[in-house]
């Protein structure tokens, strides 16, 4: 990563080229971010991206752009596999409001992610060092999330019911996914549907796949 002055001024011209408008104290927040992973990095591995403009971008860019899709009327959400902290944390650092939890299995990345939790005040975050699968037999936790955000979980029809769990009727899955993202509509059955699809970052081919969790009255709706 660039040095501190030069990150902003990098990171300001990344939104840009997205048309994002940065406000100066998200800018400054999400800069801070980027400090903190940079010296974590340099002792466990949390992201590869080499490329700065590809970091960015992977790292703030992207979520940033998901944002834009969250209802108003989103409460909480929770991250699968949250390592780097992104998409989580950005997502958090616009909307401080939503409650959120970061699932992360490996205790060192958690460790991490406890740190950013406590250097970025974000009030409303926790993290759960677990494997997701352990979080399912928590009765308080089912059905409970309004959105679940994922990007480097392997993807199947098994996983995404299981992960369907988490969310309440009427809720969201958001899919940060690579060029190869067509398939992930045949993985889904009832309640699931693909509601949209939504460009990211163009020079990484990334989209958004947004996945509705439908409630039971339309379920018999579309059955009559």
């Amino acid at each position: 990563m660039p040095d501190s002055i030069e990150l902003h001024t990098k990171l300001i011209e990344r939104a840009a080229l997205s048309q994002i408008r940065l406000h100066p104290d998200l800018a400054n927040k999400l800069k801070k971010y980027l400090d903190l992973l940079s010296h974590w990095n340099k002792r466990i591995n949390l992201t590869s991206l080499a490329n700065e403009d590809k970091a960015l971008d992977r790292l703030i860019i992207e979520p940033l752009i998901a944002a834009n899709q969250i209802g108003n009327d989103a409460k909480s959400f929770i991250d699968i596999g949250s390592g780097s902290g992104s998409p989580a944390i950005p997502i958090n650092l616009v909307y401080p409001n939503m409650k959120m939890c970061m699932v992360e299995s490996r205790s060192r990345k958690a460790a991490f992610l406890s740190e950013a939790i406590r250097e970025l005040s974000l009030s409303n975050a926790r993290v759960e060092n677990c494997r997701y699968e352990e979080l399912l037999p928590r009765q308080a936790i089912q059905n409970s999330a309004c959105l679940l955000t994922i990007r480097s979980l392997k993807l199947s029809p098994a996983v995404l019911k299981h992960l369907g769990n988490f969310i309440r009727p009427g809720g969201h899955i958001f899919v940060f996914a690579s060029e190869k993202f067509s398939r992930i509509s045949e993985m889904l059955d009832q309640p699931f549907s693909q509601q949209a699809t939504f460009p990211l970052v163009e020079s990484l081919k990334s989209h958004l796949v947004v996945i509705r969790k439908d409630s039971i009255e339309i379920m018999r709706e579309t059955e009559e």
